[in-house]
């Protein structure tokens, strides 16, 4: 037998960075040495633009987050910290459950792999993300450890806009034979998730196995995979969506766009101004979208618009109006559609897709 090397168990307690150099090639930037890692994920979790790692530990307390300096150096960040009991954890899912802005974490828990719990079940721990702190928003029972876990997906089973869960799990029927079950649980739009609703899988299909999502048949539902076979999504899909949950139809809203970029190039600069100016004064043309040349949302385009784009770019003038300026999220009008502060938008090319 080959002797092990003498750093042996250094190389298992340690996940190696290495970052692209955009030749298909890596180098090496350093490596993590916290915990037993299992398995890791990327996701932006403190809202800094930079990708960071969570890791699936197999000692306490199970789970990790690592901050991302920008430059690919990564620190454990203790403030994150999970409590002991997501230990013997089967996987992770993130996605913003509540659509607060902020990625949240789901962590499916195999209690007969964590001795610090009595129950004798399987659960789902929802961790919602607090602007950077992560606290227990909900714990979903599975099933008995009869019922083991499996895997877990994240996505829009009844495309309603907001990210459910589906756990599988395995059923040990009497003849010794594992069935598979799918258990649905869907999100009801606060990043909470209703009752499960049961899909059982195909009999003959072994029950320990991954699942993955993704639209396969194209008419914009995701489907499921599993070794064998594809269950295709025919979950009934809502009438309209509410992204933006103001209660109206996203069809009846009007053109989404940024005010204060009346020249439509996606920025907010002086040459906004100016093509206001010229627009009011010379043989400029009308803005493709009036209502972003209406900086202050007084229901019509006069001299106080450039005037007031100069003010906020040079002098700490007010922000433009809602939906407000290119930093913030592309929005609709709040004037109600056919009103005398409605000067529409006809196109507005920075907001689309």
């Amino acid at each position: 037998m080959t002797e092990a090397p003498s750093d042996f168990s250094l190389l298992v307690s340690a996940t190696a960075v290495y970052l692209n150099q955009g030749d298909a090639s890596f180098v090496r930037a350093g490596r993590i040495t916290a915990g037993w890692p299992h398995s890791l994920a990327s996701f932006d979790f403190d809202h800094d633009g930079d990708l960071d790692l969570v890791m699936r530990r197999m000692d306490s307390p199970g789970i990790s987050v690592f901050s991302n300096d920008g430059a690919g150096s990564f620190a454990e960040d203790q403030s994150m910290g999970f409590p002991a009991t997501v230990r013997g954890t089967k996987c992770l899912g993130a996605a913003d459950f509540n659509r607060d802005g902020w990625i949240d974490l789901a962590v499916l828990v195999s209690v007969s792999d964590n001795p610090q719990l009595t129950q004798d079940w399987a659960e789902v721990h929802v961790f919602q993300n607090h602007e950077g702190t992560f606290g227990l928003e909900q714990t979903i029972v599975i099933g008995t450890l009869k019922e083991p876990p499996q895997d877990m997906v994240v996505f829009d089973v009844d495309g309603s806009g907001d990210p459910d869960l589906v756990v599988t799990t395995s059923l040990l029927r009497e003849e010794g034979n594992p069935m598979g079950v799918m258990r649905v649980f869907v999100n009801g739009g606060t990043g909470r998730f209703g009752p499960a609703r049961e899909v059982l899988r195909p009999a003959n299909l072994y029950a320990a196995v991954p699942a993955a999502a993704a639209d396969f048949d194209g008419d914009g539902a995701e489907d499921i995979a599993l070794p064998g076979a594809i269950l295709f999504n025919r979950s009934p899909r809502p009438h309209s969506l509410d992204a933006n949950r103001n209660r109206i139809p996203d069809e009846c809203e009007g053109t989404p766009f940024h005010r204060g970029d009346p020249n439509g190039n996606g920025g907010l600069d002086i040459a906004d101004a100016i093509y206001l100016l010229g627009y009011l004064f010379g043989d400029g043309p009308e803005p493709s979208c009036m209502e972003s040349g209406d900086t202050d949302n007084s229901g019509r385009i006069d001299i106080a618009d450039p005037i007031g784009l100069l003010n906020y770019l040079f002098a700490g003038g007010d922000s433009p109006a809602p939906p407000g300026p290119v930093e913030s999220e592309c929005g609709a009008d709040p004037d109600d559609p056919g009103s005398p502060g409605d000067l529409g938008c006809e196109s507005y090319e920075p907001c689309k897709g």
